[in-house]
């Protein structure tokens, strides 16, 4: 809405228009499709903006420190798109900018819609660290807006009409860089990258393995029909093992402290199943079980090591504990 009424108000023709009636109808038919949310977040303590409110903290000021977060920025935009195209993107923002006024409608409208907002993610950048996700949506109208100028339909301010041929060698590259991407998952896991800290393809592999591992034994409890697992650590193991474990028995995640860290916080939690036996799944080796988790259940059984392979002597691991009768009221920390 911010960046249509700059573009609004940048246009005399336009301007008439906002006395009219169906601009306004316009902006509360969007809003009224947030009605919903904003009622839902209302009730539950506003939950989304807190969530994402540390992505707004402050960093440091260093010197180095801020031209570190926009050099990785700036490369890692670079790498989602293409190396050529993006550095002809911003060379086009800037003259498009400085000749802002000169534009016509079309190349105005798509310069206000992703220029200034990836512009101001790159000084953002020296205040904050920024995923390289967040610039995505901006991206749509920069891109045509660079097809448009690299076939010639307008020329900006003073960019120079020779860089237009390096328009089809950043989109070759562009497109190698896709299939490159493509292609990983299935060629870094036989190479000696596999498992290692700068495989990126690291934290999506041995999932299914997991899974599958943790319905054998589950499988193996007394009564699996009233086993649920109960898993310790980041959100990513509670999602992947409701989706992998053979039959999706009922899968929660522990919280320690009365604060709303994920998804699994808000939905009904293990208290539903006082009686139940259990599998709590805790990432890493020869994991203690917490007390006031042992103190929850009337039985804990010897814990159970589950090693997942990632590559060439590289594991992902885990101990699992088998546990009996759970007793929601010496449950104290839980919400």
């Amino acid at each position: 809405p911010l960046l249509a009424r700059v573009y609004v108000a940048a246009d005399r023709e336009l301007r008439r228009r906002l006395a009219r009636p169906w601009p306004c109808l316009g902006l509360a038919t969007a809003l009224a499709f947030l009605a919903p949310v904003l009622i839902w977040n209302s009730r539950h303590g506003w939950i989304t903006f807190t969530h994402t409110a540390h992505h707004l903290a402050g960093r440091a000021w260093h010197p180095l420190e801020m031209a570190g977060r926009l050099l990785a920025f700036a490369g890692g935009q670079m790498g989602l798109t293409s190396p050529v195209l993006w550095v002809l993107l911003i060379a086009l923002f800037a003259a498009c900018a400085g000749a802002f006024l000169r534009l016509r409608r079309p190349e105005r409208f798509l310069f206000l819609f992703s220029g200034p907002p990836i512009m101001i993610m790159l000084l953002m950048t020296l205040r904050q660290r920024l995923n390289g996700n967040w610039a995505a949506v901006f991206y749509l109208a920069g891109f045509i807006l660079l097809g448009g100028w690299a076939a010639g339909r307008f020329q900006a301010g003073t960019l120079s009409p020779r860089l237009r041929r390096w328009f089809r060698p950043g989109i070759a590259v562009g497109a190698s860089l896709m299939l490159l991407v493509s292609l990983m998952p299935f060629v870094i896991p036989h190479t000696d990258l596999a498992g290692r800290e700068i495989d990126p393809t690291r934290r999506l592999r041995g999932w299914s393995a997991l899974g599958a591992d943790i319905g054998r034994i589950h499988a193996a409890m007394p009564d699996p029909r009233r086993t649920f697992i109960l898993t310790l650590g980041h959100r990513y193991t509670t999602s992947q093992l409701a989706f992998y474990t053979p039959g999706h028995p009922p899968v929660c995640r522990w919280a320690d402290r009365r604060t709303i860290e994920s998804q699994y916080e808000l939905w009904p939690g293990p208290r539903q199943y006082t009686g139940w036996s259990a599998l709590v799944v805790i990432p890493d080796r020869d994991r203690p079980l917490p007390r006031a988790l042992r103190r929850s259940f009337d039985r804990v059984d010897p814990p159970v090591a589950v090693s997942v392979p990632l590559g060439p002597d590289r594991r992902r691991e885990y101990t699992v504990y088998p546990v009996h009768g759970l007793n929601t009221a010496s449950w104290k920390s839980h919400r």
